[in-house]
């Protein structure tokens, strides 16, 4: 049984992870008030995780860091996750190498949000065992794409718009040789991701504060470029895309990701359900935002955001509800949007079999499950098929070889 400081220290990483998405009564908040006037360098492991579950404990000037040799685990843990790791980040985060300054009043707009709610706030990474060869992933899962159409030996891979890293971590370890570049607006964001990579012993990640329209800089071309949820928060898509491609080797890939129209209902209807009342993105707005959310009848739309892993951090709710600015496609959008860069879509990472066993019932020509009318028909009937976004493979028109 957990005593009460590691129980407390367990329930002040929870605090953090969630960043202090919790409701607070009134009474609460005085009482961290004098708690906070009472800090000093000697305060008990006690008192700080009581803190800890309300307030960020590495921007208290006047909080000391226990040491760690006298903790328990937990407590250890706590002291690591919510003071040393966080001012680590903001060391890593005057470090990082900008490509330039944001000039996009989008962008701009996008940068900041960012910079106050870094997104995932995750503590895992999916381990890759056994990375693979990159060219053998594409020609398994691609049958169309030739063994001459596909890199030999190390690749470069942009991730553009890494966010706070997971993605790029992932990718870093899953093809063999891979050397990836890892961009985003915010340095907050890439604080984070370094942090991370750095805990993982990577070297063979390196991070840049950019923005993609501003990539065309880069000196360098890319294999593989993976944009994931980042295209549709620019304020010209095909823009930002046309600029990707640019920086594609002859037969390059790119994997993207963008959010689904009729999937994105209720989260439509969550923003109209915000706007109604006034509530803004603010953290003390998003959480009354919560409360009356949870009172809202189980039959109406607005409901069902109770049941998505964004509404339970602050982060992760401001990305989902209230983001500064985002738009959404349908295959047939998806079709025009690549059309117009000359990109050939090579397929949809489906969320589960029973999709492409029901996609290739009623569409049996379709070998390849690459007719995006089809599968416009196809999300039609089922609009919650790509609740996690449309997540795509493309290439540059093929070289004859």
């Amino acid at each position: 049984m957990l005593g009460k400081a590691d129980f407390l220290s367990a329930l002040a990483c929870q605090c953090f992870n969630t960043e202090y998405i919790y409701a607070v009564t009134p009474g609460e908040s005085d009482a961290v008030e004098r708690l906070v006037r009472d800090t000093g360098p000697d305060t008990d492991i006690v008192t700080l995780s009581i803190l800890g579950c309300y307030r960020h404990l590495h921007d208290l000037p006047a909080a000391g860091t226990p040491e760690l040799s006298g903790l328990s685990l937990l407590q250890g843990r706590m002291v690591e996750r919510l003071i040393n790791e966080p001012r680590r980040e903001t060391e890593i985060a005057r470090q990082i190498r900008s490509l330039g300054e944001v000039q996009d009043a989008t962008s701009q707009a996008i940068q900041a949000q960012y910079e106050v709610f870094p997104y995932p706030r995750w503590t895992s990474a999916e381990a890759v065992t056994r990375p693979l060869r990159f060219g053998k992933y594409i020609r398994q899962r691609f049958p169309l794409v030739r063994e001459k159409q596909v890199p030999k030996g190390p690749i470069r891979i942009l991730v553009a718009g890494c966010g706070t890293g997971k993605q790029a971590i992932e990718v870093a370890t899953s093809y063999k040789g891979a050397v990836v570049t890892a961009v985003d607006l915010s340095r907050a964001s890439l604080a984070y991701a370094k942090a991370r990579s750095d805990e993982r012993g990577l070297d063979n990640i390196s991070f840049l504060q950019a923005d993609i329209l501003g990539l065309g800089d880069l000196d360098q071309q890319f294999d593989l470029i993976e944009c994931m949820g980042v295209l549709h928060h620019m304020a010209d898509p095909q823009q930002g895309l046309s600029v990707l491609k640019g920086l594609l080797k002859p037969n390059g890939f790119l994997r993207l990701a963008l959010y689904s129209r009729r999937a994105r209902s209720e989260v439509e209807a969550a923003s109209a359900f915000a706007k109604d009342l006034e509530i803004d993105g603010s953290p003390s707005s998003m959480r009354d935002f919560r409360q009356k959310v949870y009172q809202v009848p189980p039959d109406q739309a607005v409901s069902k955001v109770v049941e998505t892993r964004d509404f339970f951090s602050m982060s992760g709710l401001h990305d989902y509800v209230f983001n500064v600015h985002e738009q959404a496609y349908t295959p047939l959008q998806l079709k025009s949007f690549l059309g117009q860069a000359q990109l050939e879509f090579l397929g949809f990472d489906l969320p589960t079999m029973d999709v492409d066993i029901d996609y290739r019932k009623v569409n049996p020509a379709d070998r390849f499950l690459t007719d995006l009318e089809a599968w416009e028909h196809f999300e039609a009937d089922h609009p919650d098929t790509f609740a996690a976004m449309f997540q795509f493979w493309c290439r540059t028109e093929p070289t004859r070889l």
